[in-house]
């Protein structure tokens, strides 16, 4: 899903619910995400990869961590 951010029209927000696997990490039953449970990252035009700025875990009750 993709929306306009709110905080800032000219900015989106991105829900991904897919695994952020390059087609390498494909080797076996068990991919390992590269970004945890969010990520927050910039676009760059022509780049396939975004400049990753911050991700990490949410705790047991789905916040994030201290």
């Amino acid at each position: 899903m993709i929306y306009p951010n709110p905080l800032n029209p000219r900015k989106y927000v991105v829900l991904n619910t897919g695994l952020t696997i390059e087609d390498r990490g494909y080797n076996g039953d068990y991919g390992t995400p590269l970004w945890g449970d969010y990520a927050i990252v910039k676009v760059k035009a022509g780049s396939e990869v975004p400049d990753l700025l911050t991700a990490g875990l949410f705790d047991e009750d789905w916040k994030l961590s201290k």
